[in-house]
Parts: C-alpha cells; structure tokens; sequence
C-alpha cells in the first residue's frame, strides 16, 4: 500500500534506446540525388524553407506564463516557515501553540473562501 506523501517522486521508466546508424557517403548521394531530381522536375525551394522554419520553431521554449499569478514558490515557502515555526513552539510552549493553530486555520478558510 503506498502511503501519501507531499513531495512527488517520479514514476518508474525504463531506459530504452535503438540504435541509428549514419553512412555520411550514403547520406550525401541520398541529398544530390534529391537535389538533382529536385532541378530536373523544377521544383522550387518552398519545401526546403518549410522544412526550416518547422526546425526552428521546434527550439522554441513553450512555457506557460501566468503573468504573476505563478505563486508555487511563495507558497511552499510559507507551507514551510509555518511548519517550523509550529514545530518551534510546540517545543516552546508544548500543547498551547496547537490550540492557538487550530484557531487559525478556521480563519483562513473562512478568508478562502470569502475570495
């Protein structure tokens, strides 16, 4: 049974790999037999210059950017602090700090949820 946990640890992957092999002497007459099929038929280079812009925007960083609204950070800073602090003064002042705690976290929701 895997019990929950607060960090994500990721899955399970198992490395797989196949093989290529490159003939650079082969690649070569592969592309002038292209380049010269290319002239006979009279084609133009607008499949040459699609097939560039596809490459170049494939390097492009798709990120998703919420425009300040990205507070993960922040908030396990805080998930943090809170979590110290409490530990801090349960050692300090032993059960009270948990009763002052549970005063709080009612108050929080009631201002989550008033949002």
């Amino acid at each position: 049974m895997k019990l929950p946990s607060i960090i994500r640890v990721p899955q399970y992957q198992r490395f797989r790999i196949e093989p290529r092999y490159y003939d650079p002497v082969k690649e070569e007459i592969r592309n002038r037999v292209e380049g010269i099929q290319r002239e006979v038929e009279g084609e133009d280079n607008e499949e040459k210059t699609e097939y560039n812009s596809r490459i170049s925007g494939s390097f492009t960083r798709r990120t998703r950017y919420t425009e300040g609204k990205d507070f993960t950070g922040i908030r396990q800073l805080a998930i943090g602090v809170t979590l110290i602090a409490g530990l801090a003064g349960y050692l300090q002042f032993g059960n009270d700090i948990l009763y002052v705690g549970l005063i709080f976290i009612p108050i929080y929701i009631y201002y989550k949820l008033k949002k």
